[in-house]
């Protein structure tokens, strides 16, 4: 997420408007999207997929939306 940032900062000349419509808006999968707006206003890319994913480990609902995250790591790999 974090290289995608700043690919889109260098060739939209710091637009966050554009960011939004030309990257944010067509991402997959959709989980990542808030992430992305959060790195882009400077927040640690590390510290936000952590809180995300920390933040959403109260269900198995929100654990299977945020699995994406960690790469689709399963609790029976562990």
């Amino acid at each position: 997420l974090k290289w995608i940032v700043i690919a889109a900062k260098d060739n939209l000349n710091d637009s966050k408007k554009r960011f939004a419509i030309e990257v944010v808006n067509d991402h997959e999968p959709k989980v990542e999207r808030g992430l992305l707006f959060k790195i882009w206003d400077d927040n640690d890319p590390r510290d936000v997929v952590y809180n995300h994913i920390r933040d959403h480990l109260g269900s198995g609902p929100k654990l299977e939306e945020v699995r994406c995250l960690a790469d689709g790591v399963l609790w029976e790999d562990y």
